[in-house]
């Protein structure tokens, strides 16, 4: 699992995953939400999210202009610490339901175990370990709050051994040190998505 996936399946889990647990409150309000995220990835101390937004800026840079829309089709957002994200009622109120959101972190981390404990009628906290040989082996914690129906705040932190695709950051090693870091704020914006189609996190 590539690390920005791993944030982002985090994150999903900062939503109380067990059973038993009562539903987060406020729920949020559906319709167009924009959400901000902050990242530092540190792969052997090194910025491995900096350094390949580096290598993608300069790849678009050196292709043909005709060449770039269809590029950046394949390749995703320029910015994606930056997105509108768009909620129906039924996945708004899903965001605070424990059965669906621990569906979706059994879809999203098959190779990870979470426990969390609410702390409030309006936040929580959640660790978990992961262990895939092809990708992130470690520990993990973070806290959610719903602040209110129209903002939604979030952190996450990972400690473990990654490893990096075929020839990257590999210095000679099957497995690196990596240190994640994640703060994001979600913002609800408006009632009309506009554009912006409903979609899963996936």
């Amino acid at each position: 699992m590539q690390p920005h996936k791993l944030l982002l399946a985090a994150l999903l889990l900062a939503q109380p995953c067990l059973s038993s647990a009562a539903n987060l409150q406020p729920n949020p309000k559906p319709g167009l939400w924009l959400w901000l995220s902050e990242e530092n990835t540190l792969v052997n101390g090194r910025d491995i999210l900096q350094e390949l937004k580096e290598m993608r800026q300069a790849m678009m840079k050196s292709l043909p202009k005709d060449q770039r829309t269809h590029a950046r089709a394949i390749l995703g957002d320029d910015d994606p610490s930056s997105k509108h994200k768009c909620f129906t009622p039924e996945m708004a109120a899903a965001l605070t339901t424990p059965e669906a959101i621990l569906a979706e972190a059994n879809q999203q981390m098959p190779e990870c175990e979470f426990t969390t404990q609410q702390t409030s009628g309006n936040s929580l906290q959640f660790s978990g370990q992961c262990n895939d040989p092809e990708g992130f082996i470690g520990d993990m914690h973070g806290a959610v709050e719903i602040v209110s129906s129209t903002e939604i705040k979030s952190t996450f932190q990972g400690t473990g051994s990654y490893k990096p695709p075929t020839g990257m950051l590999r210095d000679g090693k099957d497995r690196s040190d990596i240190t994640m870091e994640n703060t994001s704020v979600s913002h609800w914006v408006a009632d009309d998505c506009g554009t912006v189609e409903p979609q899963t996190a996936r």
